[in-house]
């Protein structure tokens, strides 16, 4: 497993339990396929210091697992490792229900498997530790050992399975700029790579080793559920010192129904009808609906669309959540030159062709405009101090507007 993001969502209170449930899940999968042990290549929580009430609720799957007999392997990811170097893996490690394999060299009692990690940091900066990897670390389970000049690869006659844990995008495999570690940085000799930090659902051959990406336990953002829909892990099965086969599991914990509606040429009224129209249309139900909007409308703002109407639709027909990406421009006002010559004058005519519509609302909008003018054209007196000058500005407002 990578990116379980225990805490993920929980500003939102209709999916904040979905994370939680989709991990409960795949604990559940594990204890009923009687796997021997877990890894979690990082990102185990949403931030390095989680809510009391999650915390509660890792410790009482994590000690599930542990009286079931299911050792958990982790690492720490970008987002449960803060500057500091604090992360709460330390205290689930303290209290026995995990084993954290940061640049150690861990085998797992009962399948002899063996397990070295590196944690995941914000920024790339968990590179320095594979410039570290030497292979006395690798061969020992002590820390702090260094040999400088000595090759970062496992020796072949360790038998046995194993495993290197690692929480970073692949130079080979990630968009340019985007931080991450090219395959030469890899260290040598391990016959399973369980990799974390994209949520994507990959898996390379190299000639290094079988590199996975297991997905996110549950998708963490818009893009994600757009793309992604539901989480997933991995289950690896071995045969003595070989792979033989890996099975993807999704978890399956709510649908996801996309809906989009170009904006080009629409009106803001129009581009809410459509959603509106749609959402009426489709069946809904215990479903995360997404809306997708983007272009320039001919008319009328975004925020004119009622985004609390179409929500209230999506309730009513049973939506269990309904989330946005909406990307509108308005179109650019024509600019009208202004024919008079005086200031006044073109004061005038610019209040006159940017009023509203109607005879009675474009007068009392012109008339507005022209008292507010004025009350705010007040110089400062050459020894007036600020405060005051601010004052009598704001109390000429007030007299204008009334209040």
């Amino acid at each position: 497993m990578s990116d379980v993001h225990l805490g993920v969502w929980n500003n939102h209170p209709e999916l904040k339990e979905l994370p939680l449930k989709a991990f409960e899940k795949a604990v559940d999968i594990c204890i009923s396929e009687k796997v021997d042990f877990i890894v979690i290549s990082g990102d185990f929580f949403d931030t390095s210091m989680p809510p009391i009430d999650v915390i509660k609720f890792a410790v009482e799957k994590l000690r599930f697992l542990k009286e079931s007999g299911v050792q958990v392997y982790v690492i720490a990811g970008s987002h449960d490792y803060s500057p500091t170097g604090k992360t709460m893996l330390n205290v689930l490690e303290a209290a026995g229900l995990m084993t954290n394999t940061h640049m150690k060299m861990v085998e797992d009692r009962k399948t002899g498997t063996k397990i070295f990690g590196i944690e995941g940091l914000r920024g790339g900066l968990d590179k320095q530790h594979y410039d570290k990897i030497t292979s006395d670390i690798l061969t020992s389970s002590e820390t702090g050992r260094r040999t400088e000049g000595a090759s970062s690869s496992l020796s072949n006659s360790q038998e046995g399975f194993k495993i290197f844990m690692f929480h970073s995008a692949i130079k080979e495999y990630s968009i340019p700029m985007m931080e991450s570690v090219p395959l030469a940085a890899l260290p040598r000799g391990f016959d399973y790579y369980a990799n974390g930090h994209i949520h994507v659902r990959e898996e390379h051959n190299e000639n290094i080793g079988k590199i996975v990406f297991p997905g996110p336990i549950f998708p963490c953002d818009f893009a994600e559920l757009e793309k992604i829909k539901w989480g997933s892990f991995v289950l690896v099965d071995v045969d003595s010192s070989k792979l033989r086969s890996m099975d993807y599991r999704m978890l399956r914990m709510c649908d996801v129904e996309l809906i989009q509606v170009e904006a080009d040429g629409k009106s803001a009224k129009d581009v809410e009808s459509s959603f509106m129209d749609a959402i009426d249309g489709k069946e809904i139900e215990s479903k995360i609906v997404l809306l997708k909007s983007k272009g320039t409308l001919k008319e009328g703002k975004p925020s004119d669309i009622d985004w609390k109407r179409i929500s209230a639709l999506a309730k009513e027909k049973g939506a269990v959540s309904l989330k946005k990406s909406v990307h509108l421009s308005e179109k650019e006002a024509e600019i009208v030159k202004p024919t008079a010559t005086s200031v006044e004058s073109i004061e005038t005519e610019v209040i006159e062709s940017n009023s509203g519509k109607g005879k009675i609302k474009k007068e009392a909008e012109k008339d507005l405009i022209a008292k507010l003018m004025e009350a705010l054209n007040v110089e400062k007196a050459e020894d007036e101090k600020v405060y005051i000058y601010e004052e009598k500005i704001k109390a000429n407002m007030r007299k204008v507007l009334g209040i």
